[in-house]
């Protein structure tokens, strides 16, 4: 019996030894790219595309979440460029992101965005629909397929 216990020790560090050597590709947060469905578009509060126009700073709002409250809210402006759904007057609107994983909006880059609204602010998940514009063809082809054709702000505020 003493053989056997000594045979596995040591074949598991052997095993530990050579697993320092390993190389695996890991990232720490990886989110899998969601269906976007005739179902979420109906639940979305806000879809559109959109140019980050400023950060208007943190949020102090507590938007519960199982396990907790979600951590480092950032506010954005938007200008919004195509409306696909929501009720927004005027072309720009404001979107609360979690900038925790450091995952915010960057300045002057365009967005496809998807959000809920929650205590009067519209929410763009972490994990969610939105995401950089010429990375979201098969979104709007969705969008394409189940929703209105989107309403261009620049119709009718014109160009400027």
């Amino acid at each position: 019996m003493n053989g056997i216990v000594n045979i596995f020790s040591y074949s598991f560090l052997l095993y530990g030894f050579f697993a320092l050597f390993v190389v695996v590709d890991a990232k720490a947060l990886s989110c899998a790219d969601p269906v976007l469905d005739a179902a979420v578009i109906e639940t979305s509060a806000l879809i559109f595309e959109g140019t980050v126009i400023e950060k208007t700073g943190e949020v102090n709002t507590f938007i519960p979440k199982k396990g907790g409250s979600l951590n480092d809210l950032k506010g954005y402006q938007f200008k919004i460029t195509k409306l696909w759904k929501g009720d927004i007057s005027g072309d720009t609107v404001d979107i609360v992101r979690n900038a925790y994983w450091g995952d915010g909006f960057h300045i002057g880059s365009s967005y496809l965005v998807v959000a809920n609204k929650i205590d009067g602010q519209y929410l763009s998940a972490i994990c969610g629909h939105t995401r950089p514009i010429d990375h979201a063809e098969n979104k709007i082809d969705t969008l394409k397929k189940h929703y209105r054709k989107p309403y261009s702000l620049l119709d009718h505020y014109g160009e400027e």
